[in-house]
């Protein structure tokens, strides 16, 4: 005979039923087994007096499926509270065991408690595809008490399950459900769950089920579920919490043997196939030895990707060889939130934020080899194949799209991150980077309706800090690592303007500011152009920036520089100004060239120039009104003078500086 034992229990007694029968069994008489339902049939079986209390809440219901397909045996069987009902799920009585189920429900009024246990019994052969769910009313009903937040609720339901159909009937299967309501409606709602599993030898898997919603027209709505799956099979215990108003979500997991777990936690409001709103968060362990804890916080709501910070931390006893967390959010205006996390391995503790201020910052106790991360509003998680887990690491990426689509706000953010071991990340206009990670390729991608910007380290070394300030008035950028590296390059497309540039090689250090106007230096009055730039070695730059019509343009030739100070001011429609160089006496050669409208300006130096501080102003063109410092251009040099949209020969001013 396959059968099973199972006792459900809660913190309140029912004494004064202590007396009545609790349940009869099916089978027949003579020991011969019953021919099978049909999958759509259900064999109801009844106690009188538990049929007639299942409505109130002082009882409760069994459905089993014994079986899968057009084969599967279906029951129903009723049960008293505190009392014990027998279901025999599959018709064969033939080992003479008249029970094959031993079920008892309790309740407590504010604070509601359910437990179920179930016993495989002896000569039960396994696997045992078997399928239960226990069922109860809020029984608070019946003395009109208050149910959540406040409320009774009388189609509420708490149901505990186990479904094996699929893998193995464990050898002793419990589960504890615990509802901390208050009659406050400020306060918050804290639904705990347990599930524990002790399993035999030769067991392939096992899986359970738990559940509460509300009952309306036999559809559910406004549910908790949990499910779980260890493969192979071991005795674990899991332990879920969660806090809906106080966004926030925890996970315990403990098993006695290596095993792949599947846990997935769904809440939702609303009809069962066609939610109003959800959320759901699935954790899959890789190679689990002993312990792993998940907190969440700030992940109820789709709201959360904006208004506060996603925190993900996790702990576990040993290193695991990989940890899935997956996360979706659903309210009732069709508002849609993603995330997926994955690590390989899992190191032993690990915290990863997600901040309300488009920032992300990792910190871990030992390095990740690989790590995944995707969050996402109102659209969808497509893993390209650079993010795809099931590929190795190559490279290094962090993608961002951010505008409206077909009239919603949508926000992506995508990054995959090999040798990480620190992460601080500031995204959106402002972008600053610094983190820890193996040296590889590095691309760092933002797009919006209007365009894009993308910056590429062709071989990042190691720990470094990338930063790109936003100033619509000038191109900044900074960086820093523990070593030198082939190149960076960058471009940058949207209704304004188009931006490339080029550094070959990147150094260990080197900043970067070129401008319009005064922002990068100035050295006399009425700066129109400065430029700035510090390395730690010569390099070669090449940058080219114009605006969409054309008027503006900034470019870069070929510089070969290491250190650079340059800014320029124009006055009386060029008959004055002023030319300011600095190069710190280290060689330089290249060309400049910016247009703004009618004024602009060009020079280019042979190899071989440099300059220490060397300032000259002039009038009327040719007249030298101050010099300072000392300038040597070895070769030859031009400057040219843009002014009313004409170029000027300026290359005596030039003289006048090299000299």
């Amino acid at each position: 005979m396959r059968s099973y034992r199972v006792v459900l229990g809660l913190a309140l007694g029912a004494a004064a039923l202590s007396a009545c029968q609790g349940g009869r069994n099916p089978a027949t008489s003579d020991g011969a087994r019953a021919a099978p339902l049909d999958a759509e049939q259900s064999e109801v079986v009844v106690d009188p007096l538990a049929s007639l209390l299942q409505p109130t809440g002082l009882g409760y219901r069994v459905d089993t499926v014994f079986g899968s397909g057009p084969d599967a045996i279906r029951r129903t069987a009723y049960g008293v509270n505190a009392l014990s009902v027998g279901v025999d799920v599959d018709g064969d009585s033939s080992t003479g065991n008249l029970l094959g189920a031993d079920i008892r429900v309790h309740f407590f009024s504010l604070l509601l408690y359910a437990s179920l246990d179930i016993r495989t019994l002896d000569g039960a052969p396994s696997p045992m595809p078997l399928s239960v769910e226990v069922s109860v009313i809020d029984p608070r009903n019946l003395l009109g008490l208050p149910g959540l937040l406040g409320v009774v609720d009388p189609d509420l339901r708490i149901a505990l399950g186990m479904d094996a159909r699929d893998v193995s009937t464990p050898a002793h299967f419990s589960q504890r459900l615990s509802i901390l309501d208050s009659i406050f409606e400020f306060l918050p709602r804290f639904t705990s769950a347990n599930l524990n599993t002790t399993v035999e030898d030769g067991e392939g898997a096992v899986a359970a089920t738990l559940a509460m919603y509300a009952d309306r027209a036999d559809i559910r709505h406004d549910g908790f579920e949990l499910r779980a799956q260890t493969t192979p099979a071991t005795s674990s215990e899991i332990t879920v919490t969660l806090a809906p108003d106080a966004e926030e979500s925890s996970l315990e997991l403990d098993v006695d043997a290596p095993t792949q777990v599947a846990i997935g936690v769904s809440t939702y409001d609303g009809g069962r196939d066609a939610p109003l709103g959800r959320r759901d968060v699935d954790v899959v362990l890789n190679g689990l030895n002993q312990h792993f804890g998940l907190e969440l916080l700030g992940v109820d709501g789709v709201s959360s990707l904006d208004n506060v910070d996603t925190v993900y931390r996790l702990a576990s006893d040993q290193a695991m060889d990989s940890v899935e967390v997956t996360l979706i959010d659903e309210d009732d205006s069709g508002e849609r939130g993603e995330a997926y996390v994955r690590l390989a391995p899992m190191p032993l503790n690990l915290e990863l934020i997600r901040g309300a201020d488009e920032s992300i910052s990792m910190q871990a106790s030992q390095p990740i080899d690989d790590l995944l991360f995707a969050q996402a509003e109102n659209t969808t998680i497509s893993l390209s194949d650079t993010l795809d887990p099931d590929q190795p690491f190559a490279s290094h990426l962090i993608r961002q799209f951010e505008g409206q689509v077909d009239g919603r706000d949508v926000e992506l953010l995508q990054a995959r991150l090999g040798g990480l071991s620190s992460l601080n990340a500031q995204l959106g206009d402002a972008t600053d980077i610094s983190a820890t990670l193996a040296p590889a390729r590095f691309e760092l991608r933002e797009d919006s309706p209007d365009g894009f910007s993308e910056a590429v380290i062709e071989r990042l070394p190691g720990s470094f800090r990338l930063a790109f300030p936003d100033d619509e008035r000038q191109l900044v950028l900074s960086y820093s690592g523990d070593a030198s590296g082939p190149g960076l390059s960058y471009r940058e497309q949207n209704l304004e303007r188009t931006t490339q540039a080029s550094i070959t090689p990147l150094p260990a250090e080197l900043s970067l500011c070129s401008s319009g106007g005064e922002a990068c230096g100035s050295h006399g009055v009425g700066t129109d152009t400065s430029l700035a730039f510090l390395a730690s070695e010569p390099l070669t730059i090449n940058y080219r920036q114009r605006s969409t019509d054309g008027r503006e343009e900034t470019a870069i030739d070929n510089f070969v520089v290491q250190y650079l100070q340059v800014d320029v001011g124009i006055r009386s429609g060029g008959k004055r100004g002023y030319v300011f160089f600095d190069t710190d006496e280290h060689a330089f050669s290249g060309s400049f060239r910016q247009v703004d409208g009618d004024s602009g300006l060009a020079m280019q130096f042979s190899e071989g120039s440099f300059a220490q501080d060397r300032y000259v102003e002039y009038d009327d063109y040719i007249f030298i009104e101050e010099r300072s410092g000392s300038m040597r251009c070895p070769g030859r040099s031009d400057l040219e003078i843009r002014v009313e949209g004409v170029w000027i020969d300026a290359d005596f001013i030039l003289d006048q500086v090299c000299q």
